[in-house]
This record gives C-alpha cells, sequence and structure tokens, in this order.
C-alpha cells in the first residue's frame, strides 16, 4: 500500500512540473506601498522602504530572550517530570494546593466581611441579580412543576400547596422568596470553604503524593459544579464576569482527569511476583 501511494504521489508531482514548465507558474504581484511626494506642484508616488516582514512577525525582529528562555524552561521541566513519571505526581498536588487556596480565600470573602471587605462588597453587590433574575425564577419555575405532577397524583395537594391555577403555587413562590442574597451567598461561601479545606487536608496524607482521595475528589465534583453554575450565572446576566469562573472549572477538570500514579500498584503487584518466585523455588 505505501509503495502505491508513493507511486502515485510522484507521477502527480511529475504531472503538476509538466504542466508548470509547459503553461508557466502564476505570478501573483507583489503587494507595494507608495508615498505621495508634493515637490515643486508636481505630485509623484515613491514606494515605502519598510522593515523585512519576516516569519517571525510583527517588524522580522528576533523574539525577546527571556520569553525564549522561559518557555524553554518549562518545556525541559515538563520533559524531565514526564521522563522521571512525576508529572502527573507534581500536576495534581500543585492544582490541588492552588485550587485550594483560592476557593477557601472565596469562601471566606463570601461569609464574612472582615478578611477583605471589598472583596465582600463586591460578592454583595453581585447576588441580588444573580437571586432575582437567575436562580429564584428557575427554583420557581421547578417547584411548579415538580407540584403540579404531584398534584395529578394526589388532587388533594392542589388545596395544601395552596394552588392558584393554570399550574402556579404559592409554596413555590414562598420557597423562591425565602431565598435571600445575603443567604445564597453565605451558603455558597460555606460549600467552597469547606471543600478547599477538605481538598487541602488530603494534602497531608497521599494526597501529596499524588493518589486520589475520595473526599478530595468529591469536593473537586461539587467545585466544579459551582463554576458551571457561575458561568451559566453570569452568561444569563450578560456582565462579562464569565471567564475567572470557566478558567476554574477548567482547571477543576484538569486536577479530576489527571491520572493517579501507579507506582503503590506496581509495588505490590512486584512483591506478588517475588512471592511467587519464592514459592516455586521452595517447590
Amino acid at each position: 500500500v505505501g509503495r502505491s501511494v508513493t507511486v502515485h504521489l510522484c507521477a502527480s508531482l511529475q504531472a503538476l512540473t509538466a504542466l508548470e514548465s509547459k503553461w508557466g507558474a502564476p505570478q501573483l504581484p507583489k503587494a507595494r506601498s507608495f508615498r505621495v511626494n508634493d515637490s515643486g506642484g508636481q505630485r509623484t508616488a515613491s514606494p515605502l522602504r519598510g522593515p523585512n516582514l519576516g516569519l517571525r512577525g510583527g517588524a522580522g525582529q528576533a523574539p525577546d530572550p527571556k520569553h525564549v528562555a522561559l518557555v524553554g524552561t518549562v518545556c525541559a521541566i515538563v520533559l524531565i517530570l514526564n521522563e522521571v513519571d512525576m508529572l502527573s505526581v507534581v500536576l495534581r498536588v500543585g492544582l490541588t494546593f492552588v485550587l485550594s487556596i483560592i476557593f477557601l480565600l472565596a469562601g471566606i470573602n463570601k461569609t464574612t466581611d472582615t478578611f477583605h471587605k471589598p472583596t465582600y462588597l463586591l460578592y454583595a453587590n453581585m447576588f441580588p441579580d444573580i437571586c432575582r433574575r437567575v436562580w429564584g425564577p428557575l427554583l420557581e419555575q421547578a417547584l411548579n412543576r415538580v407540584l403540579s405532577l404531584a398534584s395529578k397524583l394526589y388532587p388533594a395537594l392542589k388545596k395544601l400547596c395552596g394552588d392558584n391555577g393554570h399550574g402556579y403555587f404559592s409554596w413555590a413562590t414562598q420557597a423562591a422568596a425565602a431565598i435571600t442574597p445575603s443567604k445564597f451567598m453565605s451558603a455558597i461561601g460555606y460549600v467552597e470553604m469547606w471543600s478547599a479545606m477538605f481538598m487541602l487536608i488530603s494534602l497531608a496524607g497521599t494526597g501529596s503524593r499524588g493518589y486520589r482521595v475520595p473526599l478530595a475528589e468529591l469536593s473537586n465534583i461539587v467545585l466544579l459544579t459551582l463554576m458551571a453554575g457561575a458561568v451559566y450565572t453570569h452568561m444569563v446576566l450578560q456582565d462579562g464576569h464569565f471567564i475567572p469562573p470557566a478558567v476554574l472549572g477548567i482547571l477543576l477538570l484538569v486536577r479530576l482527569a489527571t491520572p493517579a500514579p501507579s507506582g503503590r500498584k506496581a509495588k505490590k503487584g512486584s512483591v506478588k511476583a517475588k512471592a511467587e518466585t519464592k514459592d516455586k523455588e521452595k517447590a
């Protein structure tokens, strides 16, 4: 198959070369810029001689040596860690530590104003719109659907839940109104804070060697769900604040998808293999 493909490619190249020699290759005009000169009452145009635009971009200048050194250092570190089978360990531990600190600070700033008051006020100004325009109507709509389905099965629930007609219930309206912006912000702050603490505590044990800790993985999933909800919220509000939760969600997804090291399983397997070889030798 490879030989036949090579033969066909060579034949196609020969045919293209023959056509080019017969008809001539098309010549594209070069783009030139001109400068208008007013001298002696006559207007003449002279070509501009600017810098040569090469493949490097811009004015064809060489890239900054600091940037080259930084990119080369990062690539070298990644290659070295990959060669010694430590890339996943360093990635998981580093993301766990950084994300834990970020969400811990964010949760503290949502629950109290004594840590950093400007950040607390920023969140406090955002959550009224989040409750009234996004999650309040969604909760009321979801409760109305659930109660309407339940009332079809049990008709006595219509009077109990306050059926207003056309599938609207007073219980759903009261439940949506009970979620105030301060309560909603505090609840999300406590979830972020405790999830971050569980992820950070996992580094004290086997998590510091890159292994999966069930409580830390569950906290990762909870925070990822919160970030997905935050992205949806800011997309609905169209306030332009969806980028930070999107970036944090991507980092949480990378941490969750990074495989744990298999050294422990390999060691157990090697111990079992050694024990089996010893038993065979004794037999």
